[in-house]
This record gives C-alpha cells, sequence and structure tokens, in this order.
C-alpha cells in the first residue's frame, strides 16, 4: 500500500495518434525518506486505464502529459532477389542418435576422468 504522498499516476497522451499510456511511478528510499541522498523515483510501470481513473478518484497525484511527437516514418527495405535462399536446398538435420566422431571421442575423455 502507498501513501498519496509517494505514489504519482501519469498518462502519456500521443496527441497525433491519440494512443494513451497509463502508468504508476512510486518514490523509493534505501534509508529513511528524511535522508533526502537516498530518495529516487522508480522506473514506470504500466497500468490500466481503470487504475489510473480510481488514482484520479481517491485523490492521488496524477499528471497527464501531452506529447506531441509525430508518428515514426515507414521505410520500405529492399527485396533480395538472390538465389542463395532457396528452401530446397536446405540442409536436413542429423539423425539424433547419429553422433560425430567429435562428440565420440569428447564423450570417452569425460569417461575416463
Amino acid at each position: 500500500m502507498h501513501s498519496k504522498e509517494t505514489v504519482v499516476y501519469i498518462c502519456e497522451e500521443y496527441l497525433v495518434t491519440g494512443h494513451k499510456l497509463f502508468f504508476k511511478q512510486e518514490l523509493l528510499t534505501s534509508q529513511s525518506h528524511a535522508d533526502q541522498t537516498s530518495v529516487y523515483w522508480s522506473r514506470r510501470k504500466p497500468i490500466t486505464d481503470g487504475t489510473f481513473r480510481l488514482a484520479q478518484q481517491n485523490g492521488y497525484t496524477c499528471h497527464i502529459i501531452q506529447v506531441h511527437q509525430p508518428p515514426a516514418q515507414v521505410l520500405p527495405l529492399p527485396v533480395s532477389t538472390s538465389s542463395s535462399r532457396q528452401s530446397s536446398k536446405r540442409r536436413q538435420p542429423a539423425h539424433p542418435k547419429q553422433h560425430s566422431n567429435r562428440t565420440k571421442t569428447a564423450f570417452a575423455r569425460f569417461l575416463t576422468r
């Protein structure tokens, strides 16, 4: 359970796409809250829209951040037409009972220890 002073709820709203991401971030300490050098914020943990709204109703600190980031540019990838990737020439895996001489030798050395 967290007190209202040690947790913050964050909503990142991307204005271009309309997506909303919700996070919870906690104030942590390695000593005590009185020691300012030991106080730090945790990483953002994803939460649901309902959890964010419930936190707003219960009086927790809630921040809404509007992000004005344009959508990513989609780059076309070149299509390879080389004949080196033919599926018919795939090497078949060795039978599980067949071991190479190298494997047999390593196993024999292991047994003689």
